[in-house]
């Protein structure tokens, strides 16, 4: 110990006092080692004993492959020995070990180690407590580098984890850094590659610095988004704004006003017609021409006609030139209906295809002779048809033009 002459100064008395301290607790973390030195040799010259006196006893090659067969014996057994300190007594065969590590790590200063109940450790890391920054390796409890295949490996085949992170606070339970390369990758032939869970927060976060946050890619689709909650607007909780929702009806959702209440809109849905796609116009269809077949000649009041308007017709023959004018998908059009060469006074309704009811009029007439168009939007069925109902005693030739469709 320092010793200090009467009047020294008070900082020199200072740092000598912390020389001592830490001097002492250099000399107690010596004495822990070499306490556990002295076990592992101790072990070590037992196992050794063992192996001579196992190998004395069985007839075998002799001089120096003799040797070397009780120093390997003995090597294999030393380092079974020492592996096997980082494993818990064995457990009573009635305890189900619920909880199996290949590497486990925890801070060395620790009495009891940080493990779950019944848990089993094939091989301990020991790591410093201060807080290191993610990149700081000189701290890790597990530390794996390889120039060319992989720093570590972790395999399960029970359902368990082949590596486990975890973290208590703000702690980072696994973190994965790289320069130009994956920090993190992973991979699986059926299952999920990555599954995060959370209770409170957020279960994934991406960010980039410079590039986008995250990017999604698979063959039935690069995003799945499920629900089993009602409605956004009926949920009465805080949102976020820029959250996306899907319910369960199967409508996607955006919130554009965060807080409690919360602003949304709904994008699509099955009950939705989807994005508009104006087209330069087309007729799709002319009740006074020859084609299509099965659906020409003039309406009469009572009559339904059910058409197709997937295609363009040419404006003399009435045969498609141009297959999936609308496409395959489309949930209404919007369209320019005429009727021309008219008989008395009437009405026409128009209908998804299969609906030969009247509950509106899409365009009507009051004269014999006269020609009339009106626009609208027209609701389709599954297989882009319309139904076209004549009513009020009258009779028409009817025209269909599209100015575009909505998918």
């Amino acid at each position: 110990m320092s010793t200090h002459a009467e009047g020294a100064d008070a900082p020199a008395h200072t740092d000598d006092v912390a020389r001592d301290a830490l001097l002492v607790s250099l000399l107690a973390r010596l004495d822990r080692q070499e306490a556990r030195i002295g076990l592992l040799e101790a072990e070590l010259a037992a196992a050794r004993a063992a192996v001579v006196e196992s190998a004395e006893s069985v007839s075998g090659p002799s001089g120096t492959s003799r040797r070397r067969l009780i120093l390997g014996a003995a090597g294999a057994t030393a380092a079974a020995v020492a592996g096997s300190r980082a494993l818990p007594a064995a457990a009573d065969a009635n305890v189900v070990e619920t909880t199996q590590y290949g590497v486990y790590a925890s801070p060395d200063n620790v009495a009891t180690p940080l493990l779950p109940a019944a848990a089993r450790v094939g091989v301990a890391g020991l790591a410093d407590t201060s807080a290191p920054t993610p990149s700081d390796t000189t701290k890790a409890g597990v530390f794996g580098g390889s120039d060319k295949g992989h720093g570590v490996v972790g395999r399960s085949s029970a359902g368990l984890a082949g590596v486990l992170g975890s973290g208590t606070g703000a702690v980072i339970g696994v973190h994965g850094q790289s320069t130009t390369g994956v920090g993190v990758r992973a991979e699986s032939a059926s299952g999920a590659g990555v599954q995060a869970t959370s209770t409170a927060g957020r279960a994934v976060v991406g960010v980039s610095t410079n590039d986008v946050g995250g990017e999604f890619s698979g063959k039935v689709g690069a995003l799945l988004l499920s629900s089993a909650a009602v409605p956004p607007p009926q949920r009465g909780h805080a949102a976020v704004q820029g959250a996306i929702d899907v319910d369960t009806n199967g409508d996607l959702w955006y919130c554009v006003q965060g807080g409690s209440p919360s602003a949304w809109r709904k994008l699509a849905g099955p009950s939705t017609a989807g994005s508009f796609h104006p087209v330069t116009p087309g007729r799709v269809y002319d009740s006074r021409l020859v084609e299509p077949a099965g659906a020409v000649g003039p309406l009469a009041s009572g009559q339904a006609r059910t058409i197709s308007v997937s295609g363009r017709r040419d404006l003399t023959t009435g045969v498609v030139d141009l297959v999936d004018f609308v496409p395959s998908g489309a949930r209404a059009i919007t369209a320019n209906v005429g009727v021309v060469e008219t008989v008395g006074s009437g009405f026409v309704a128009i209908n998804p295809g299969g609906n030969a009811g009247i509950a509106a009029a899409s365009i009507n007439w009051f004269a014999t002779g006269q020609i009339l168009n009106n626009g609208q939007n027209l609701t389709l069925d599954a297989n882009r048809q319309l139904t076209i109902v004549c009513g009020g005693g009258g009779s028409t030739h009817v025209i269909v033009d599209v100015t575009g469709y909505f998918l």
